[in-house]
């Protein structure tokens, strides 16, 4: 799924399939935490982390971190898409 073609309702039903861990590390990517800062802020382990991040990315059928961190950005209006 490419989250530059959605509409911006759906984009923010599907920020809400994900659980409050799932979320919390989308936040984080999109901070610019590397996956070592952001696992030890949430006291897991890397390889915790990495699978929230997979899994995240699975649910929302995205292919990549980075569309991860794009959806989060549009959905919080840092990027507008017309």
């Amino acid at each position: 799924m490419d989250p530059l073609k959605l509409r911006p309702t759906r984009l923010t039903a599907l920020m809400c399939q994900l659980t409050a861990r799932q979320k919390q590390v989308v936040v984080m990517l999109a901070r610019g935490m590397s996956d070592k800062e952001a696992s030890q802020l949430l006291s897991i382990t890397i390889g915790v982390y990495r699978r929230h991040v997979y899994n995240a990315c699975s649910r929302l059928k995205l292919e990549n971190r980075i569309q991860l961190i794009v959806l989060y950005a549009m959905v919080k209006g840092i990027e507008k898409v017309s």
